[in-house]
């Protein structure tokens, strides 16, 4: 029998109190509360009766029980719209990041389209049309309607420039819209040049006033920008859809750009980038499927003028109580202010209403019955309610005894930096410990019910599970490493082991799987590799890894009887920087220095830094040696250029040698010899020079 029963019967009786019996002695916290309740109330029993105070005790309970349910229930909604609201809060994180994260790619992809320009003369179309081409844009970068050329076109030139257009075969093309003005603009190259496409070229964005504002800021700072909300040219049909346009200026070649008017007196035109909005966010939002709504608005205001994207085509921003989350986040692309408007939607906003909470309520008016009933019961049958008590004491003795090892068992799987799963033999996941989510970022409850495959990071192949489940079957465990994927999409490296439960019977009844992250240690093993193989300061590759691709080329070329080459490259004049301006000046230099080399070379090439200004060049296939030398005065050009480094005009230049497969050589080491003899015969004949080994420079080295 419960303390406060015992309690209140032996009070009600006039009996002497005698508290001795072990049931008595039970730590309950709800007879301790109502024992201190009793002692606040001194004068209940002279207040009511015999009956009237058993009575009273029954509703009591009734009523303290009710009490507990109601802030429990109050605690589960709170919690529920809690994790609901960092939830959403996550929800508009990755949305802004995935804007942001896209629109920046597209400004690089941009500056290489910029790049191209820097490093050449003149650009033709088709040149222009094979560099889009190998950009691939429709699989890497989805969302661009185009990528083209805008040529200025002062307002003398326009009848030259026509002509000149017209002379490729364009015999209609004009610039568009008609009209005498001081300078124009045109679209000369567009890509993909098909279909919607064709209406912009030819297009004077000029005669825009709101293109016209950032083009010319294009034009005076040389930083990348973006246009308002605008109607592309490219809007011929009934799918109008809102657009914008990214561009980055084109100077002349090696000008000086210190000031406004240098860069107006240098400049050419625009490369650019159009996007319809709705395919641009279709690229980097999936909103098939999605929780939230996002509306993105040209500037600060947020009007049906401003409006460029809707998910759903219903502005919350009208009506915010439709919405039980709602927030709008500043965002700076590229110059241009967006306010991004993010709002729940009805699915997300429906999960307010979790039945989580609904059942704690229901259950605890049940159980608040329950118990008032039992208190009434035991009250009117002191005997049996103390032969009940007693074997309840007993029971509770042997259930704490089961529970401690139940408990030691669960702080163990709760507390062990390991993770734990387990599933049952169909491999249905049953039970996963903190440590779990904490490795995966599935909850518990993201996972009962699934399979191990929410892990899968798809760098397996089937050929793979196939093995590891064999051993499994055969020996009843597996273990080893195996690169999986979190919640979150992102990928880790774990040591994983598998072993099989069975029952007395020797039937199969669960799987239990234990892994930990190991991509830390991965990770220094993967920055190990990186101090033996690559410089750590320019991160070329360093002298080792140089010569096992320099021994890979020369297999290559033996086998394919192709030709290949070498180059050794010393820089002039970079020890008076050094010694000058201090080590730090000379660091930056080298960081360029490897930068330009890069920007000359092809993917295949490589590039390595083996002493302090010494680099080496390789060049695995060539055709001709005509095509390793042009290669050398490309790089010899380009570090003949002035470095800007620190509010520094540094001016250097190199001396290069080449040496050619199998021509001067058929290993690595006559290569590097002889590409080394013919960089010192360049410094000698003045530096800053490129020369081809030949044999007689051995000759005379000697």
């Amino acid at each position: 029998m419960p303390l406060f029963i015992k309690w209140f019967i032996r009070a009600a009786d006039n009996n002497s109190t005698d508290y001795t019996h072990p049931i008595l002695m039970m730590p309950s916290l709800a007879n301790q509360f109502l024992l201190r309740v009793y002692r606040i109330l001194p004068g209940l029993r002279r207040i009511f009766p015999r009956i009237r105070l058993l009575r009273f005790l029954s509703w009591l309970v009734l009523l303290v029980s009710l009490l507990v349910t109601y802030q429990i229930w109050k605690i589960a909604q709170n919690k529920t719209e809690q994790a609901l609201q960092t939830e959403f809060n996550f929800h508009v994180l990755d949305a802004t990041h995935r804007i942001e994260r896209h629109m920046l790619e597209y400004e690089k992809m941009l500056r290489g389209v910029q790049g191209l320009y820097a490093a050449s003369a003149s650009v033709s179309r088709e040149e222009f049309r094979r560099y889009v081409s190998l950009l691939d844009i429709g699989n890497n970068y989805p969302g661009i309607q185009g990528l083209g050329f805008t040529l200025l076109v002062p307002g003398h030139g326009l009848a030259q420039h026509i002509a000149g257009v017209r002379r490729e075969g364009f015999p209609a093309y004009t610039i568009r819209p008609a009209g005498k003005r001081d300078s124009y603009s045109t679209v000369l190259y567009l890509e993909p040049f098909t279909g919607r496409n064709l209406h912009a070229f030819g297009y004077d964005n000029l005669a825009d006033p709101l293109r016209r504002t950032a083009m010319e800021r294009v034009r005076d700072t040389g930083l990348c920008t973006i246009s308002g909300k605008i109607k592309l040219v490219q809007e011929i049909d009934s799918n109008i859809q809102a657009g914008i346009l990214m561009w980055l200026p084109v100077y002349k070649n090696n000008a000086k750009l210190d000031t406004i008017a240098e860069r107006r007196k240098q400049f050419i035109g625009w490369v650019g980038a159009s996007f319809r909005m709705d395919n641009l966010m279709a690229s980097i939002v999936d909103m098939s499927d999605a929780m939230v709504d996002i509306e993105i608005y040209d500037g600060d205001e947020m009007s049906e003028r401003t409006l460029m994207f809707d998910a759903d085509h219903v502005r919350r921003e009208k009506d915010s109580a439709s919405s039980h989350f709602q927030t709008v986040r500043q965002l700076n692309i590229a110059g241009q202010k967006w306010s991004v408007l993010i709002s729940s939607l009805p699915r997300f906003d429906a999960r307010l209403h979790d039945q989580k909470p609904s059942l704690i309520l229901l259950g605890g008016i049940v159980v608040s019955i329950l118990l008032a009933l039992i208190t009434l019961v035991l009250v009117r049958g002191r005997s049996r309610a103390l032969e009940f008590a007693q074997a309840l004491n007993h029971e509770l003795v042997e259930r704490k005894r089961a529970e401690a090892g139940i408990r030691l068992a669960a702080t163990v799987f709760d507390t062990v930096d390991t993770a734990v799963l387990v599933t049952d033999k169909g491999t249905r996941i049953i039970k996963v410990n903190p440590a779990f989510t904490a490795i995966t970022g599935y909850t518990e409850e993201d996972a009962i019910g699934k399979t191990p495959r929410i892990l899968s990071s798809g760098a397996h192949t089937r050929e793979f599970y196939q093995a590891m489940w064999y051993t499994i079957k055969t020996t009843g465990s597996w273990q080893g490493e195996i690169f999986n994927r979190r919640k979150n999409g992102e990928f880790f490296t774990e040591w994983l082991s598998i072993n099989e439960v069975k029952d007395n019977e020797g039937n199969l009844t669960n799987y239990v799987s234990l892994f930990s992250d190991i991509s830390e240690r991965k990770a220094v093993e993967e920055h190990m590799h990186n101090l033996a193989h690559y410089d750590p300061l320019t991160g070329l590759p360093n002298r080792t890894l140089l010569a096992d691709r320099l021994q890979q080329a020369i297999s290559a070329a033996r086998r394919e009887k192709t030709h290949m080459a070498l180059m050794f490259i010393d820089l002039d004049k970079f020890k008076p920087v050094n010694d000058t301006l201090g080590h730090h000046i000379g660091d930056l230099m080298l960081k360029e220095v490897a930068k330009r080399m890069l920007e000359c070379l092809r993917e295949s090439d490589s590039a390595a830094r083996i002493g302090g200004d010494e680099f080496i060049v390789l060049l695995p296939v060539i055709e001709v040696e005509a095509d390793a030398v042009a290669v050398a005065e490309k790089i010899r050009h380009a570090l003949n250029q002035p470095f800007n480094i620190a509010e520094h005009s540094l001016n250097i230049s190199s001396s290069i040698g080449v040496a050619v497969y199998p021509d001067h050589g058929t290993d690595e080491k006559s290569l590097l010899r002889h590409a080394d003899t013919a960089m010192y015969f360049a410094k000698e004949t003045g530096r800053n020079n490129v020369m081809l080994y030949a044999h007689s420079m051995m000759r005379n080295s000697q």
